[in-house]
């Protein structure tokens, strides 16, 4: 039997999350506690969805609305999430797509935007889903790092050092994943800025945005747009929020 192997694409996939799953599966197995620290999931620490949602979730079942979706969504949904959006200052909607979760509407978004040898701008440490569907899409992860001693936050010169001519977008993740850092307004609106001189699209995973614990936190679509320049840059910076609610929705908004 001719022996079936995996394309070539996949060479390079890494996802290390699921590397540490195993080890530390193997681990627990010999008896010892284990903290899971591997996945941010707040649900098994108290945040519950809220009792609406698990409502009207079996409400629908109930109703039999458990069949496939019509294919641009629910109007009740991408009414409801546009809303959110436009209340947030997002100005100039022009699509939204409701995805299985936020890491669906991410490979979307890259795979609708690159082609092998592009490359992304990405903060390292980095979720590692980012790096996996770049390589599956055989293009490069560029990094700019976080940096610890200064509260895990980006310096927007090694962003301008990082780019070149195949660089298509970069990824801004505020609150950040995985440091916990949320990056203040100033620096939204010096990373908007350098985005509009680049010409690069900026993706904004904001999945964690009602995951702070500080008042007055913003998405980086607002935040970036506040003042006199940011509404020049509402403009002429293409922002791709990706963000997503309890029970694994997920949805893209494009402008």
């Amino acid at each position: 039997m001719k022996k079936i192997t995996p394309s070539k694409r996949t060479e390079g996939v890494r996802y290390a999350i699921r590397d540490i799953a195993v080890l530390a599966g193997n681990v627990a197995k010999s008896g010892k506690k284990m903290y899971w620290l591997n996945i941010g999931d707040p649900s098994p620490y108290g945040h519950r969805t809220p009792d609406w949602i698990v409502s009207a979730a079996t409400a629908s079942m109930i109703e039999q609305r458990n069949g496939y979706a019509p294919s641009f969504g629910y109007d009740e949904a991408v009414d409801s999430i546009r809303r959110r959006c436009e209340d947030q200052g997002f100005q100039s909607i022009q699509e939204i797509i409701c995805s299985t979760g936020a890491s669906e509407a991410i490979e979307i978004a890259l795979t609708a935007l690159l082609d092998p040898g592009d490359n992304v701008l990405l903060p390292y440490p980095v979720y590692p889903l980012y790096t996996a569907v770049l390589a599956k899409l055989e293009c490069e992860a560029r990094p700019y790092y976080l940096h610890e001693e200064n509260g895990w936050l980006p310096d927007v010169g090694e962003m301008e050092a990082a780019i070149d001519e195949r660089t298509r977008a970069m990824l801004i993740c505020t609150p950040n994943n995985p440091t916990g850092a949320v990056y203040p307004k100033e620096l939204l609106e010096e990373v908007a800025e350098f985005a509009r001189r680049a010409g690069i699209l900026v993706i904004a995973d904001e999945i964690y945005d009602r995951l702070t614990f500080r008042r007055g936190r913003a998405p980086f679509h607002r935040d970036s747009s506040s003042r006199s320049a940011g509404r020049d840059l509402q403009r002429v910076v293409e922002k791709l929020p990706c963000s997503g609610l309890a029970l694994w929705l997920g949805y893209l908004v494009g402008r």
